[in-house]
């Protein structure tokens, strides 16, 4: 069951990465360099894990890199709640549910870390 929730927020936001990246720009700070490559790659990174977690002899080589990859994003998280940044140019920024979403990396890396072991 945990496979597939982390398959289903990982595939819909990999697939946004590259249809709206400029909305993950955003949320880069302005000095990070290659933010589109960054973005794009961050992209790729949770379509693959996401259909890892699909096919269940996979999921077990994907809960580590995701529990990873879920540590390597959280300071993008952090910056968009420290700076209310908003997702559209001009649009309203949401901070509080930006503070809200934070604590919630935590039950993804511990899903992704037990998809791991209980595929073992």
């Amino acid at each position: 069951m945990k496979r597939w929730l982390l398959a289903a927020i990982l595939l819909p936001a990999g697939l946004l990465h590259f249809t709206s990246p400029e909305k993950f720009e955003r949320i880069l700070p302005p000095k990070a360099p290659f933010r589109r490559a960054a973005v794009y790659g961050s992209g790729a990174v949770e379509l693959i894990l996401g259909t890892a977690f699909t096919v269940r002899k996979w999921s077990k080589y994907a809960g580590r890199p995701a529990a990873f990859f879920f540590m390597l994003i959280f300071p993008a998280n952090v910056y968009m709640a420290v700076n209310k940044v908003p997702l559209r140019p001009n649009g309203k920024a949401y901070p509080l549910l930006y503070w809200l979403r934070l604590p919630l990396q935590l039950p993804l890396i511990q899903w992704a870390l037990e998809c791991s072991r209980n595929e073992r």
